[in-house]
């Protein structure tokens, strides 16, 4: 009993973040993980979604200028961000 309550607290109080979490990187890799495989379309919609949604301080870690980027069609480095930013492994490159 001296173990048992105090354990089943803290699973009380971790588990509902965790599970939270794993439920939104799971749907983030569901839309994003198939990046590299589609047209350029769907790269230039989620390059969209990282300049437009995306914190500042996020975007310039990947690049200097993302919506100069955007503008230009180099989309690399915010489709990297997006991916980041759900949990996923950004391409190298």
């Amino acid at each position: 009993l001296t173990w048992l309550v105090p354990s089943l607290l803290l699973l009380a109080y971790a588990l509902p973040p965790r599970i939270a979490q794993v439920r939104r990187l799971t749907a983030g890799a569901r839309v994003l993980e198939a990046t590299g495989a589609v047209g350029a379309e769907r790269r230039r919609l989620i390059a969209q979604r990282a300049a437009f949604g995306l914190p500042f301080g996020a975007l310039l870690r990947h690049t200097r200028d993302p919506l100069g980027d955007l503008e230009a069609g180099h989309y690399d480095a915010l489709v990297n961000a997006e991916l980041e930013s759900a949990g996923l492994r950004p391409r190298s490159g």
